[in-house]
């Protein structure tokens, strides 16, 4: 999740738990009713976001920007708060989102290979959560999904990465069974290493895979908008 790019997503009722949301731009979204729990929330852009009612609860807000925020019933239990920004929030008003934090449409960014090099090569266990999308209810990678697995393949062929092992994990949201969710994720996991190994010549020594289902998800499933974020693939450095 570091780094991560919300900008205006429609994330009501988030729930981010023992999360390294360190530098991610949550500038415009809805997050109302969103709890950061025992999160690292560092230098994190929340500039123009809506947090009417959110949790902040024993999270590390260090240099976190608040500015121009609504923070409407906004609770800050125990948490670190050095160098926030809070210029021109809100603190007062009707608890309503604006209908543009509202109802903004989910539009995956694209990460690129310097973003993912730059997340994975800070050690074993570090990891990225990436969109890679794929036909409904399928494991057939759509156009944009080959994209970002190119990006993906130019990091791991960069020099920080070189020889680095690493498990690509599949990740589903709620809809369908849960035994569907695990297969489905399991095989959207090996066809992003069969397309890296076939096409990018990655070493398939250095690559695993595992499949989670619907078990990790990062956002609520009630939103589509949650639920199409929890449809992930996630990078983990495993080391050399």
């Amino acid at each position: 999740m570091r780094g991560t790019n919300l900008s205006g997503k429609d994330l009501p009722d988030a729930l981010f738990e023992n999360t390294d949301v360190r530098g991610s731009n949550f500038s415009k979204a809805n997050l109302k009713g969103a709890t950061f729990r025992t999160s690292d929330v560092r230098a994190a852009n929340f500039r123009g976001a809506c947090l009417i009612n959110a949790q902040f609860i024993k999270s590390y807000l260090r240099n976190a920007d608040f500015r121009k925020t609504i923070l409407i019933g906004t609770n800050f239990s125990a948490s670190n708060m050095g160098g926030v920004k809070t210029a021109g929030a809100v603190y007062e008003g009707p608890e309503e989102c604006p209908d543009n934090q509202s109802k903004s449409e989910l539009r995956p960014e694209l990460t690129k290979a310097d973003q993912i090099k730059s997340a994975l090569s800070e050690g074993v266990g570090k990891k990225i959560d990436l969109t890679v999308n794929f036909e409904k209810t399928s494991a057939k990678i759509k156009s944009d999904g080959h994209v970002q697995i190119f990006e993906i393949a130019n990091a791991l062929k960069s020099f920080d990465l070189k020889g680095t092992k690493i498990r690509i994990e599949g990740h589903t949201d709620s809809a369908g069974s849960k035994t569907d969710n695990l297969d489905l994720s399991y095989r959207g996991a090996l066809a992003v290493l069969m397309v890296l190994v076939k096409e990018y010549n990655i070493s398939a020594d250095r690559l695993y895979i595992k499949g989670y289902g619907e078990q990790q998800p990062i956002f609520s499933n009630k939103p589509p908008e949650g639920r199409a974020l929890n449809r992930r693939v996630t990078l983990v450095n495993l080391g050399e």
